[in-house]
């Protein structure tokens, strides 16, 4: 109890934070709409959906890149869209006549991406309920209550769900962005889209420091620059800076860009590399 009661003091809106777990534990969350952005997301009984609901104000670094990066028209990939946040803003910003393709692994999760979709009657979104991978078949996935840290195991203690390489799935033949968020899993995503790397012109993913999937973070920069990307990592407000196969990540999970044509990539976005 005591332990229980710390962790909600410690919360920067502890009240909120315990009304938050009171609807969720009545099952009461899902009657509640979260304004975001410019759209809306139904309380879901997620540790993502929870936090927002407490504090909608909160920024997320990728999708300010996102919006800075993303153009009308436009193709995205969205690998590991949870509850759809990314997803939702770049359906906004591509309009009508572009795409994007919102990928989620856990089932549960997925319903709440579909539902969050379907609340807003965004119609320029394709969903896929598979994990990612280098080969298809099946695999194990975990289930744990924070499910924004749901990823692949490497045992049979999980569920058993679909894995498929993106290049399989997706055919377009001009991708301005990847989004790749996949807890520690991108080297293996990024092994099954290089069927799709001629048509990808950047490439947003987290680098983990500590791989938890036994392959070294170089493989993964590897991988990138011989498919004729160049790496970089986001330095400031517009800015970014290069990178070679040396760098290592600040922190778990540091968020890096991979480009195509960096010319094109400036005057897309309006950032300096400094």
């Amino acid at each position: 109890l005591f332990d229980y009661v710390k962790t909600i003091v410690s919360q920067e809106q502890p009240l909120k934070f315990l009304l938050a777990k009171i609807l969720i534990r009545t099952k009461l969350s899902p009657f509640l709409i979260i304004k975001y952005q410019n759209y809306r997301l139904r309380f879901y009984p997620s540790s993502h959906s929870r936090g927002l609901w407490i504090n909608n104000t909160e920024c997320n670094p990728v999708f300010d890149f996102i919006q800075d990066y993303l153009h009308q028209n436009d193709t995205i990939i969205d690998a590991g869209a949870n509850i759809g946040t990314i997803t939702l803003g770049s359906s906004l910003i591509v309009g009508s006549k572009g795409k994007v393709y919102s990928i989620e692994p856990h089932p549960k999760t997925f319903n709440f991406l579909k539902g969050n979709i379907a609340l807003n009657h965004f119609t320029n979104i394709e969903t896929f309920n598979v994990a990612l991978g280098s080969d298809s078949g099946n695999i194990s996935f975990s289930d744990k209550k924070s499910d924004d840290q749901n990823a692949v195991i490497m045992n049979e203690n999980g569920m058993n769900i679909p894995i498929h390489r993106l290049d399989e799935i997706i055919d377009s033949t001009n991708i301005a962005l990847l989004k790749i968020d996949v807890e520690g899993y991108e080297k293996f995503v990024l092994l099954g889209a290089s069927g799709l790397f001629k048509h990808i012109e950047c490439i947003i993913f987290e680098s983990w420091a500590i791989a938890k999937y036994d392959y070294s973070i170089e493989s993964t920069y590897d991988l990138l620059l011989d498919n004729n990307f160049k790496l970089f990592r986001i330095s400031g407000i517009k800015e970014i800076s290069s990178i070679t196969r040396d760098y290592q990540p600040t922190g778990i999970g540091e968020d890096l860009l991979a480009i195509k044509n960096i010319e094109n990539f400036l005057l897309r976005t309006n950032y300096k590399i400094i």
